[in-house]
């Protein structure tokens, strides 16, 4: 039995939100993400006669939302090159000695962070010197983010002497 309309609408405004933010963790900006996290709601709302079991309906959405990217990266190429938005911060604003204090004990996504940061190198040009994808460097430079961001509140929420 398909999925109500109303049942639909109500799955789409909880989990739109989460289709886009798994895109974003496959290395795709946040614009990019929405047209995707769009075209495969809009793929299952078209298909909501397959969905078996109506439960996994914001599942089988972003499986939909992974092979359509999937898809259009073996049609046309890697992604672009990263907006100005994504542009290095300045060294001021990040320095070396906050990424090492951040970084201590996670030497994984240093040079990494390092490179993007404080050189200004692109995800690409950085994805050449560690023989990846520019999509793998922006992967990791999302993961790297979400490993400091626990370490940075924690520091920001100690009481200052």
């Amino acid at each position: 039995m398909p999925i109500d309309s109303a049942d639909f609408a109500r799955a789409y405004e909880r989990y739109y939100g989460r289709t886009i933010r798994l895109l974003c963790t496959k290395g795709l900006r946040i614009e990019d993400a929405q047209e995707f996290a769009q075209l495969a709601w809009a793929r299952a709302w078209e298909r909501r006669v397959q969905l078996r079991r109506p439960c996994q309906l914001a599942s089988w959405v972003s499986t939909i939302a992974i092979n359509e990217f999937r898809t259009h990266l073996r049609h046309n190429g890697r992604e672009q090159q990263l907006e100005a938005q994504d542009a290095p911060c300045e060294p001021s604003v990040i320095t070396r000695r906050l990424i090492e204090q951040l970084l201590s004990g996670n030497a994984r996504y240093g040079s990494i962070l390092e490179a993007f940061y404080l050189f200004g190198y692109s995800a690409d040009e950085i994805a050449k010197l560690h023989n990846t994808s520019g999509v793998a460097i922006r992967v990791r430079l999302a993961r790297a983010r979400a490993a400091i961001r626990p370490l940075v509140a924690s520091k920001s929420s100690r009481p200052r002497a």
